[in-house]
């Protein structure tokens, strides 16, 4: 079984600031006094079957590399291990980006790098001996557990305070359309980088104030905000917009025009994390959420899937005749009407 490396063990370190990552935990993981490292190394996803997150996928190396680990004190390394379905391997991706990417502030420790070194070289067994042991322990460590639990009670309470007014306060109606106009730039940027891509793939790009369209000749699928007048004609809140990402299968008749068959939708509601940063929630699943890059890669994901499947007959002759298993079928496979 591999370890992390001392490469990577010291860049998890060079880049904490030398405090938890847990969102405005400030407890220290080195103390500067002694020089004793009273930090823990935590896996995002779990070094061996039966930890929280575990992906069987993974090989030993990925799962010690630098970007599936992060540095936390003892108590929020048990926090997110004891919670998987608060902090999942995505929240937990987004909390080391945002931590690893923070301008240094003045709240945080900090330890001469020459010193920093020392101190690693001279713990760094300790360091790899301590993570093992937390990823291998898989029983309930009971001492403060108490503690535990009600801070994770706090947390969720003042949480739940804060989402109810923002939910329904014209003052942070602000916040969301903010988030839609990052959503709509962020898909813009998606097609243009990737256009040459695009237009080999047959996929055009259709912009209103409120949508965008991406299509081939046979498939569609749009983003739409829905409520803005909504929002702003009766409470001016956030709660009246949502976004429709929904895929569709154009048939094609005479004229010039066609019919659309759903295939997949998704439809989203604003929301504010623990972060307090806007989200957009499945409106039929509460454990769907996505950030805004996420919504604003959706319509491509589908799109892409949706072409990337084989199809059971000859696409490109849209006035075409085919015999399927005996049955003669238009260029989409369905059942010509009689």
């Amino acid at each position: 079984m591999s370890y992390p490396s001392r490469k990577t063990i010291k860049k998890l370190f060079a880049l904490s600031g030398n405090v938890c990552a847990f969102p405005k935990c400030p407890m220290p993981l080195i103390d500067e006094d002694s020089g004793s490292v009273i930090g823990e190394m935590c896996h995002i996803k779990a070094r061996n079957s039966g930890g929280a997150r575990y992906d069987s996928t993974q090989t030993d190396e990925q799962r010690d590399a630098f970007e599936n680990l992060i540095l936390m004190c003892s108590i929020h390394h048990k926090v997110i291990d004891d919670d998987e379905e608060s902090y999942s391997v995505e929240r937990l991706e987004q909390i080391k980006s945002n931590y690893e990417s923070r301008p240094s502030s003045s709240t945080e420790l900090t330890i001469e790098q020459e010193r920093l070194e020392q101190i690693l070289e001279t713990h760094i067994r300790s360091i790899i001996e301590k993570s093992n042991f937390q990823t291998n322990n898989t029983e309930t460590i009971k001492e403060g557990n108490y503690l535990i639990k009600a801070q994770r009670l706090a947390r969720e309470k003042e949480h739940n305070d804060f989402r109810s007014k923002w939910l329904y306060s014209h003052e942070t109606l602000k916040d969301a359309i903010n988030s839609v106009n990052e959503i709509f730039s962020l898909f813009d940027r998606h097609f243009s980088s990737n256009s040459e891509i695009f237009s080999k793939l047959g996929i055009e790009l259709e912009i209103q104030k409120t949508s965008r369209v991406i299509f081939t000749f046979n498939f569609a699928c749009h983003i739409l905000l829905k409520g803005f007048q909504e929002a702003f004609s009766y409470d001016n809140s956030p709660s009246k917009l949502s976004f429709e990402i929904v895929l569709f299968k154009k048939k094609h008749t005479f004229g010039g025009y066609f019919n659309t068959d759903l295939i997949n939708g998704l439809y989203l509601v604003p929301d504010i994390n623990f972060e307090k940063q806007v989200v957009w929630k499945d409106k039929e699943n509460d454990s769907e959420i996505y950030a805004a890059k996420e919504v604003s890669e959706k319509c491509f994901d589908l799109l892409i899937v949706e072409l990337e499947k084989k199809k059971p007959v000859d696409e490109t002759d849209v006035g075409g005749r085919y015999i399927v298993d005996g049955e003669e079928v238009d260029a989409w496979g369905d059942p010509f009407e009689n």
